[in-house]
């Protein structure tokens, strides 16, 4: 396995789109350029590992996922990907609670 610039840009594309953010709105939460992103996502240029991780967490994808395409999402993630920050803090707040109150049946 290798970085392969083209494909990983192909799949951040995927994510953005379909997580419906312009590239725009990506490349401002990623700290990159707009420029920038528009050449990854054409495979022109690879993308440094803090971008990279940056993405990642943006689409909570496993670097592996956008550096050799293995196995996007693990677990939860699947479960909670392309849902919006305000959405996310809500699955947070409920799994908190529910932990909270798991000490109840252990009783």
């Amino acid at each position: 396995m290798y970085y392969d610039i083209v494909k990983s840009g192909e799949r951040i594309k995927e994510l953005r789109k379909v997580a419906g953010i312009t590239r725009q709105s990506l490349a401002e939460k990623a700290g990159i350029s707009v420029d920038a992103l528009r050449k990854i996502e054409q495979g022109i240029n690879g993308a440094k590992i803090d971008t990279l991780v940056a993405i990642a967490e943006i689409f909570h994808v496993s670097l592996d996922y956008l550096i050799c395409g293995n196995s996007r999402e693990t677990g939860i993630e699947r479960i909670v990907a392309g849902l919006s920050e305000t959405e996310m803090q809500f699955i947070r707040s409920m799994i908190l609670s529910a932990v909270e109150n798991m000490v109840l049946l252990r009783k």
